[in-house]
């Protein structure tokens, strides 16, 4: 089970499994990827982006995310 949240969490989206995949690994018809790439906090600027793949110097706040109440 950890290995499956630690594939979910990699920093690189294109890494991470498809629901269809966990699913399968929650099933125990497929097992989990074993190449993870075990880190999983972004410690610097060029690891956090906004929408449209743009770099940003800080992590967008969640009162920009959710948009005007």
């Amino acid at each position: 089970m950890m290995k499956l949240a630690m594939w979910c969490l990699q920093i690189d989206f294109q890494r991470r499994p498809k629901m269809s995949e966990v699913v399968k690994v929650l099933e125990g018809s497929m097992d989990a990827e074993s190449n993870i790439d075990h880190n999983f906090v972004a410690t610097n600027e060029a690891n956090f982006y906004i929408a449209g793949n743009v770099k940003s110097s800080a992590p967008p706040v969640a009162s920009d995310l959710s948009g005007p109440r």
